[in-house]
Formats: structure tokens, sequence, C-alpha cells
């Protein structure tokens, strides 16, 4: 082939970096280690390439750093070409090249490094846009906080290391949530659990592990010595946050399972013991923190199975109608009578308190509900 679009060095150079899935750090690496191929077909003595972006939910305080990504062993001139490229997120790529010790890059040289400097930003990009992908597989989008993915995985970390007993782990869920969102909107409820999640991820602290789960709920492992002070915030936590130029205050009370881990205890362990907490506390009608213990999980299984039960119960007629007179106190008559339910299960009678307040909150109420008024209307006929 007698007309080549770009040198042979040019070519295994972009055939080294021009790989899919590279992290940005991993880019840089592949650059660094392959730049001799073309450092000298362009005359280049030196080349930094300084990457920033803007705080996000992703990277709280932003990023600002610098790399030499070449430089020879001949020296380079003082003198500099800085090319900055801007990016859609409010970030930049800026490099800056130093021609050979003794070389004055002309038109034509300027024109090569322009080329360089615009396919490696194209690299960058693509690089940025996979660290972002990578990254929200283990990290709300929102808050900045790992996800339930990444905080498995750093519970995982702590048990690798043995020190994951000497965390507590609680599951969070903030009451009311849907009121506030539905009275100031999706935009500033966002801004109000922003709000909460990094104060909450300020109390438990660097050492510790806060995730959003998704909605209003979030999970933490914290150390023991710190309990107090989270079980202080989830009782209540005064939030200011400006809506449409003015300050609107915000008092955030929340119900929490939590679980005290024992050394030997797995990530999925405590997830299990935290979730069978919460799912207690969310019931519960006067305690909003729940301690899981055994006895904890031995109810959510009874629940589980009276749930289970209640189709089949439907249809067998096991749920009974006891009448209950009432009495007229002036009269003495009788005057009416209430109709209460009682479940005749194998043989054995089941308190109205174990199952009523259960199918209230599962919605299975409904169904028995008419199932009694059938049977007393078919008592009355």
């Amino acid at each position: 082939m007698k007309n080549r679009l770009c040198s042979e060095g040019y070519l295994k150079f972009f055939s080294c970096i021009d790989k899919i899935g590279l992290s940005t750090e991993e880019l840089v690496d592949v650059i660094r280690d392959n730049m001799p191929l073309i450092a000298d077909d362009i005359d280049l003595g030196k080349l930094n390439i300084r990457f920033y972006t803007p705080p996000t939910p992703l990277e709280s305080k932003g990023h600002d750093v610098e790399i030499v990504l070449f430089e020879n062993d001949f020296g380079y001139e003082e003198a500099g070409e800085t090319r900055k490229f801007d990016t859609s997120s409010g970030g930049s790529v800026t490099f800056t090249a130093h021609s050979k010790k003794g070389i004055v890059w002309d038109t034509d040289g300027k024109e090569n490094l322009d080329f360089l400097l615009k396919n490696i930003f194209a690299m960058c990009g693509r690089a940025r846009l996979s660290d972002i992908v990578k990254k929200s597989l283990s990290c709300d989008m929102s808050t900045g906080l790992v996800n339930a993915n990444g905080f498995v995985a750093a519970g995982n970390r702590l048990a690798a290391n043995g020190t994951l007993h000497e965390y507590t782990a609680f599951y969070i869920n903030l009451k009311n949530f849907k009121y506030i969102n539905g009275q100031i909107g999706n935009r500033y409820g966002d801004t109000v659990i922003r709000k909460y999640a990094h104060t909450l991820a300020k109390l438990v602290g660097n050492d510790g592990i806060t995730s959003r789960l998704g909605g209003d709920n979030f999970t933490v492992l914290i150390k023991k010595a710190r309990v107090d002070d989270i079980l202080d915030y989830l009782s209540g936590a005064d939030l200011e946050i400006e809506i449409a130029g003015s300050v609107s205050h915000f008092s955030m009370q929340a119900r929490a399972g939590m679980y005290d881990i024992k050394e030997g205890d797995a990530m999925p362990h405590v997830m299990n013991c935290i979730s069978a907490a919460i799912s207690t506390a969310r019931r519960h009608p006067t305690k909003h923190i729940i301690t899981f213990t055994p006895e904890v999980l031995y109810k959510i299984m009874q629940e589980q199975e009276i749930t289970a039960s209640f189709p089949a119960a439907i249809r067998n007629k096991e749920f009974l109608v006891y009448f209950q007179p009432k009495v007229d106190l002036k009269t003495r008559e009788l005057c009416g009578c209430e109709a209460l339910v009682r479940w005749l299960k194998d043989g054995n009678l089941i308190p109205p308190m174990n199952f009523i307040p259960l199918f209230e909150h599962n919605g299975s109420i409904c169904s028995l509900d008419f199932y009694m008024l059938e049977s007393v209307c078919l008592s009355i006929c």
C-alpha cells in the first residue's frame, strides 16, 4: 500500500490504547507505556494531562489531578503547547505538550500534535463513561452513597479482614416521606433525601458504611461505640432546605431494624437480621427501633405461615362466626349481636390478635370482611 493515513508507530499506539472497558486509570497507564512508540515521530519531549470534574453526587469533592504521560531522557523545551477540551458535565481535560530540547514545532508539527491529543481526549471520554457505568453498579446515582451491592461488598471486605463484628447494622426507613414528597414535589424531595443521606453518612464516619437502597430506605454499618449517636439522629433530624428562595424546615423521623453483629457472622446473615427487624418495626404501633432477636425471626416465620394459609382457610371455611349478644340496658332485652371472627385451624383456635393486624397490613382483611358478611347473612336467612 503506497499511501498511509498515519505512521506505523501511530497505528501500533492506537491499537494498544483502543480497548473497550478501560477505566481512566487503566487508560493512563496504557498511554504511558505506549507513548514511546510515537514520541519521536512528533518530536515530543514531555506530555502532561490534567483531569478536572466538578462535584457530583458520585464524586462529592470533584476531581482535579495532573499526570505526566510522557517525558524523554534528553530534555524538552520550556515553552509548551496547551490544549483544553471541555466536557458536557462541566469538566475539562487539558494537555500541556513540550517539544524535544532544541526543536520548535512548525505548523505541520502542531497539526500532528492536535490530531494526537484529540484522539486521546476521545479515548478519555470513553474511559470516563466506563468509570461511571462501573461505579453505578455499586453506587446510588442521586446521593453518591453505595447502593445495596456496594453495601454488601463493603461488608464482605470487613468480614474478610475479621472486623465485621466490631459493627452494628441498621436498616433505616424514613417515616411519612411519601407525604413530604407529595407536598414539595420530587425535585425538592430528592434534595431532602440527599441532605438526610449526607448528614447520616457524616454521623456514621469514614470507618463505617452508609448506603441508600432506593427511595427512603438506607442501610448502615457503624462502629458499636457510636450507636447511641445514630439512635438520636433516627429519633428526629431537623433539616433546612431552600425551596424557591426560602428556607423550609423538615423534621425527619425514622424507623429502623438493628442487629449487633457477632463474631463469625457473614453479610447474608446480617442482611436477613436487619430485614426481619425493620419488617417488625414497620408494623409495631409504638416501637420504631427494633433490635433483632431470634424471637423476631420466629414471629415473622409464623406470620408468613399464617399469610400463606389464608387462601386455603377461606376455601375450607375455617373462619367461624361467633355472635356476641347486645342487650338493651333499660329493657334488659336482646337487641342485636356483634359478629366476631375466630379461626379454627387443625383443631386449634387462633386468637384474632394473631391474624387480624397481619391481614390489615397485607390487605387480606377485605377478603375476610366479605367472607364474614356472607356468613352472617347466611346465618340470618
